[in-house]
């Protein structure tokens, strides 16, 4: 049986862990309370307690809205902290042993709409630090892949994930999604039949942002 870490807790850890343990894997959660994703020697620790992890995902991230020209250094330096900070430092202690052992997958989380780049003077510190996390699940694909190892990124728009209600918008055509549009993709992401994607962002937003 493969082993999954889902990393930071929240409301889509929630979601997901049942779904996995479903399709056949063994789960552990690991909330942001018993683990600060973003500090090495805690995740390092953490390796070390529950190792061997065959798939990391990674839930930890923030949200951060202010505009533009009232944005803070240190509110701009904990989205960065929070989104990418966090998928470098897990990535770093769980990839190694995923390529020694010839199998792994790295899923992160990312936000809808920051690929091209757009202005987003609302969310800015958000949407760049996203547009990195993209960047940086590209390189750890691009390490990890001649030995079987994975990374990908799954885009967000308006989803449901238990302690987060999704608003409705006009500009979502599929309405605001759910637990189940994330657990799909993950449990695919997760599987033999994605081998072949990697570096890969999957947007899930039932058409926002298009």
């Amino acid at each position: 049986m493969r082993h999954a870490l889902v990393l930071g807790g929240g409301g889509l850890a929630t979601a997901l862990s049942p779904s996995l343990v479903e399709a056949g894997w063994a789960v552990t959660v690991t909330p942001h309370a018993e683990c600060e994703a973003s500090d090495p020697d805690q995740v390092r620790a953490l390796r070390d307690r529950i190792q061997p992890v065959d798939a990391l995902v990674l839930t930890a991230g923030s949200f951060h809205r202010r505009p533009l020209l009232e944005e803070t250094v240190e509110a701009w330096r904990g989205s960065f902290r929070d989104n990418v900070e966090t998928a470098l430092v897990a990535g770093q202690a769980f990839m190694p042993g995923m390529r020694e052992r010839g199998w792994g997958r790295l899923i992160f989380f990312g936000m809808a709409g920051v690929s091209g780049l757009r202005a987003l003077p609302n969310v800015t510190a958000s949407a760049l630090s996203k547009a990195a996390l993209l960047g940086l699940t590209r390189s750890f694909a691009a390490v990890g892949a001649a030995q079987g190892v994975t990374a990908n990124l799954l885009a967000l728009g308006f989803v449901e994930s238990g302690s987060r209600q999704a608003p409705a918008s006009p500009s979502v055509p599929a309405g605001p999604g759910g637990p189940a549009d994330v657990q799909g993709c993950v449990r695919f992401l997760l599987s033999d039949e994605a081998r072949y994607i990697n570096g890969s962002e999957l947007i899930v937003s039932g058409g926002w942002g298009l």
